[in-house]
């Protein structure tokens, strides 16, 4: 009895470390593919809006974010980080399950100041957030070509529950 308990637990425990290198795989791989597809999605959109004219939020601006469809999901603009060489798309709508895709709108406009984006830390994505520093610059630019240049002066971390 000792040895088919012995086995029992020898035979889970392989499997669970087959599964985990499996699974370990399938993140890896997955990863490599949502870059890919963030990095297309730039390029489509850095071929649409014209040249970048600087802009600036304002109380009295409309607040409505023009959004263009590609690949069947619409998107506000880019997020450009110059320090670490980061250019994201950002999808219009806050979808939780496709924040490892591309940074997603959770509220607001850009146009009155009360733009809040939403994205994951996993490779490609937000991934520098562990280094962005206060003084480092970011510009959101919409699909418009209107380019919002701010300065970080506060960083916060919300760890998902």
């Amino acid at each position: 009895m000792k040895r088919l308990i012995s086995n029992i637990l020898l035979f889970s425990g392989v499997a669970l470390i087959v599964f985990s290198c499996i699974y370990m795989l399938y993140l890896h791989i997955s990863q490599k593919e949502a870059i890919k597809a963030s990095d297309n999605i730039v390029s489509t959109i850095l071929s649409l809006i014209p040249e970048n004219q600087n802009g600036y939020a304002d109380e009295n601006d409309f607040t409505d974010m023009p959004s263009v469809e590609i690949n069947g999901n619409d998107f506000i603009g880019l997020i450009k980080v110059p320090a670490y060489d980061v250019i994201l798309p950002i999808h219009s709508n806050w979808t939780k399950n496709a924040l490892t895709s591309y940074p997603h709108r959770f509220n607001g406009s850009i146009y009155d100041g009360s733009l809040v984006i939403g994205g994951s830390d996993i490779k490609g994505q937000f991934d520098f957030t562990e280094y962005i520093s206060i003084g480092d610059e970011v510009s959101v630019t919409d699909m418009t070509g209107v380019k919002f240049t701010y300065t970080v002066d506060d960083i916060i971390t919300i760890k998902d529950n």
